[in-house]
């Protein structure tokens, strides 16, 4: 029961960020074009990427440990360390990179000096995030995706009056990361302030770096691995088709959102789930009817939307004539696949990071491969259908290490 309410919520969360989504790509090709709406996606791409890189993994670790529920008492501790660290890692991190795009006149879409500061502080919002995610605060987290999306379209309109959007569209970002930031260090104040807190309590920090050093190249690899088929296409083919390939890549993004639902209420009970069996057991079966259930209804309305409305709707005219296939195997492929994502770090959240980080490092690999093989035969198809396979691999390189590790498996031969 607990399983379907929170994943109603989730869900809810995200089918409103979504929609909002969806009505800022429609806002941004009516005012500025396809062309427009490559330049903003290209910005968002590189926010993730970053935010992430900046992490080092560090925002799986808060998560962990803050899962475990006999060290509630170290719930600010846990949160202070990991944030300091997240601020520390970033900072470096972008100010080095920085360095090198400037002085060795790196030629990039996007500045970093204008998306550094927004990346720092979507990194510290990872944290929280995922320190909520670990408390099971479900509807305290559906609060942040919609809030963000809000934000973002309030900005937009603002900058857009004022003539000064495409000069200065990572203000955007900028403006709605500090919001973020500020609703979420309130909400998690009222879930730490629940239970007396050790406040010193040094050790953290080495148990967040021994994580780290495991898992840094996860921080990376995850959203990257979700991008390699826009920046793939954006080298090879250029911004108009990354505009085109937007919408196939949101909405299919979009519908790995929804499916992530039943990853968000799942990774919190691995711990204790891995050493009961039964209880393991009964959990797939729930998690697997609640995912068809979700994802057949998300891909049945997503496909029909885009193929009676496609050409009717103005933002989304292009994808019936351009996009259609791509979309139609980015979405069928993610819905075979939808039980899969559930299960996705399981591995981070029974202590082993690095085997989690072999795992991406193989779906980034393939993925690269399969993109830049298949775009220049077949353009956005090619681009669909190499995101889809590399995919299917991946779940099967995390399913060997969780059997190798613990005697279990989320997929099942015999």
């Amino acid at each position: 029961m607990n399983n379907t309410k929170n994943s109603v919520i989730n869900l809810t969360s995200f089918i409103i960020s979504g929609l909002i989504g969806l009505y800022i790509y429609f806002y941004l090709t009516k005012y500025g074009g396809v062309d427009l709406l490559g330049k903003f996606n290209i910005h968002y791409v590189l926010l993730l990427l970053l935010s992430q890189l900046g992490t080092l993994g560090i925002h799986y670790s808060i998560l962990r440990l803050s899962s475990e529920k006999q060290n509630n008492n170290l719930d600010f501790a846990n949160l202070y360390s990991g944030l300091t660290l997240i601020f520390i890692s970033s900072f470096v991190l972008f100010s080095i990179i920085e360095f090198l795009q400037i002085n060795l006149l790196i030629n990039s879409p996007v500045s970093i000096t204008d998306i550094k500061y927004p990346s720092l502080l979507f990194a510290l919002n990872r944290g929280i995030y995922w320190y909520l995610n670990g408390k099971e605060e479900y509807i305290k987290m559906a609060i942040v995706s919609p809030s963000r999306m809000i934000l973002y379209f309030a900005s937009i309109n603002n900058l857009k009056n004022n003539n000064l959007l495409e000069q200065n569209l990572s203000s955007v970002f900028l403006i709605t990361e500090i919001i973020i930031l500020v609703i979420q260090v309130l909400m998690s104040f009222l879930v730490i302030k629940k239970t007396t807190q050790t406040f010193r309590q040094l050790s953290m920090f080495r148990k967040h770096l021994m994580f780290s050093k495991n898992a840094f190249v996860t921080s990376f690899l995850t959203d990257i691995s979700l991008k390699v088929d826009l920046i793939v296409i954006s080298f090879l083919l250029g911004n108009n088709f990354v505009g085109l390939y937007t919408f196939t890549s949101a909405l299919g993004e979009g519908f790995i959102g929804i499916l992530n639902v039943t990853r968000t209420i799942s990774t919190p009970k691995f711990i204790d789930l891995i050493n009961d069996k039964t209880r393991f057991k009964d959990h797939k079966k729930n998690i697997f009817k609640i995912c068809f259930v979700i994802s057949g209804l998300a891909s049945t309305s997503i496909i029909a939307i885009a193929y009676f409305f496609g050409e009717r709707l103005s933002f989304l005219q292009g994808i019936k004539s351009e996009a259609f296939s791509s979309l139609l195997i980015v979405i069928i492929g993610f819905f075979l696949m939808s039980y899969f994502f559930s299960f996705e770090h399981i591995l981070l959240q029974l202590n082993h990071p690095f085997d989690h980080t072999k795992s991406l490092l193989c779906l980034f690999v393939i993925n690269l491969t399969l993109n830049i093989l298949l775009i220049n035969l077949y353009d956005l198809n090619g681009a669909a259908v190499a995101t889809v396979l590399s995919y299917v691999i991946y779940f099967f390189v995390l399913n060997f290490y969780l059997e190798k590790r613990t005697g279990e498996q989320f997929i099942r031969f015999k």
